[in-house]
């Protein structure tokens, strides 16, 4: 008995000494290449850099990653709760690693192994934050042994508040939000603070899945992950079960953000954005959060983008209509209708002006189609006889034949006169380019740029790329 009771101490020593030597070499192997940790101290997001305009409308955003960074302390109690009931319970009491968590979900994996079901994990908001800042997102054993021995250097260098900080901005969130500020404003155009308990349930549950949880296009998932999130709220006692189930009733109502008053200035943008990267170079632009304040006035703009089209449309038509932009297959089939569609879809040069495909030609009208929305609509062959333009080009045309103007499948432009009663009249895009400035003569502050008819079509600016031609200037000396 006594040599029994000897053997079994001996086995649990050997056993013991035999698993702190593994323990040991392990952490030494998996020690010796971890990254930086301590580098976190110095994080420095990645932030929207913003353009203003000279009475403080917002003109551009420029980054590579939508982030609005929010310093953890600006913002409210029950975002961060809600995060840490959804992702990570045991947070504020555990130091990096949460022992009981990785047990229960050792439990379920062993079921869900049997039952070929999917693995659940136990990684702590520490650990998702070292897995994002520090290592990549391979699913292997080596990354989550990783994982865990940063996690517990990054608890000894951080407090619980920087290491929610970094998570809460850091985070994607779907939709290219990263951290729950863009967040917020991509799905409900709302600041933090302006979020009701559904919404914050709602992209509490979102780093599960973004993808998964969609409001429009996986709306039932996303409730019911929603309505977890509310469950373990209520659990923890941050909400009352009232609360929790008059909220759980709730739809899920996405307003995505949008841009009031945008400013059409492309090419004023551009040289702006060159200017500041010649300057500050291109990281410090899309990663910095800079804001610049520019000369443009956006009322001068938008009037001065309307002079110049409408100049270049004048000097267009004084040379007569160039006929139909090609001719195209399409018979009866929608589908045939979808592929023109596709072919022409952005344009460019259109602004307000519509594309259509020629349907029948008679002798008093034309049936066209508009490619934007599959819109019947109708020509007379007076309206044409009105346009005067058509035939000041070296190329005359028979009027009184509509034939010899149009052919079936021909695609042409058009512009709405009245788009309430479908009266629209033939158009064309301008060949001719030109661009416009409009500058303080006082101060040189350029107040209005355009330097084309359409930036899609052409980028170059002919107001700051072209070379000057001397024109009448040469009239005065």
């Amino acid at each position: 008995m006594y040599k029994t009771f000897i053997y079994i101490f001996l086995v649990l020593i050997l056993s013991t000494f035999l698993f702190l030597t593994l323990s040991i070499l392990g952490i030494i192997k998996y020690t010796k290449d971890l990254p930086d940790y301590k580098q976190l101290r110095e994080y420095s997001p990645s932030v929207i850099s913003r353009l203003y305009t000279g009475d403080g409308s917002l003109l551009a955003e420029f980054s590579i990653q939508k982030r609005i960074f929010v310093p953890v302390e600006n913002m409210p109690d029950l975002v961060i709760a809600a995060f840490v009931s959804a992702e990570d319970k045991n947070f504020f009491n555990h130091k990096g690693i949460d022992l009981n968590s990785i047990f229960k979900a050792s439990i379920i994996n062993i079921k869900h192994i049997y039952q070929g079901r999917r693995l659940v994990g136990a990684s702590t908001i520490t650990q998702q934050v070292a897995k994002n800042f520090l290592l990549s997102s391979e699913v292997s054993l080596n990354r989550k042994i990783k994982e865990a021995l940063l996690a517990l250097r990054i608890e000894r260098i951080l407090t619980k508040n920087e290491i929610l900080e970094l998570y809460l901005n850091e985070i994607f969130l779907g939709q290219r939000s990263y951290g729950v500020a863009a967040a917020s404003l991509n799905y409900f155009n709302k600041s933090l603070d302006e979020l009701d308990l559904a919404e914050i349930a709602y992209l509490a549950g979102l780093p599960k899945g973004p993808n998964n949880y969609h409001p429009v296009r996986n709306k039932s998932a996303a409730i019911i992950r929603r309505n977890y999130v509310l469950n373990r709220m209520l659990e923890d006692k941050i909400v009352s079960q009232e609360e929790a189930i008059k909220t759980s009733m709730k739809p899920i109502v996405s307003k995505k953000y949008k841009k009031n008053n945008k400013i059409y200035a492309p090419y004023f943008i551009e040289e702006v954005r060159r200017k500041v990267i010649d300057k500050y170079e291109e990281n410090a632009l899309y990663k910095e959060g800079l804001h610049v304040i520019t000369t443009i006035d956006p009322v001068l703009q938008e009037f001065a983008i309307k002079a110049l089209r409408r100049g270049l449309e004048a000097y267009d038509k004084r040379h007569g209509w160039r006929g139909p932009i090609e001719n195209t297959v399409i018979k009866n089939s929608e589908k045939d209708f979808l592929k023109a569609k596709n072919k022409f879809l952005n344009f460019p040069g259109l602004h307000d002006k519509n594309l259509g495909i020629v349907k029948k030609v008679t002798s008093n009208q034309i049936q066209l189609l508009l490619l934007s929305n599959g819109k019947e609509v109708f020509i007379s062959k007076e309206k044409i006889n009105t346009t005067k333009w058509i035939n000041n080009g070296e190329k005359k045309y028979d009027l009184e034949n509509l034939k010899s103007l149009f052919k079936e499948n021909d695609i042409i432009v058009v512009k709405a006169i009245n788009s309430v009663t479908n009266d629209f009249n033939l158009d064309q895009i301008p060949k001719v380019n030109g661009a416009i400035v409009v500058i303080d003569p006082r101060n040189g502050r350029v107040l209005a740029m355009s330097g084309g008819y359409d930036f899609d079509n052409s980028e170059f600016n002919r107001a700051t790329q072209a070379k000057r031609q001397p024109g009448s200037a040469f009239k005065p000396f």
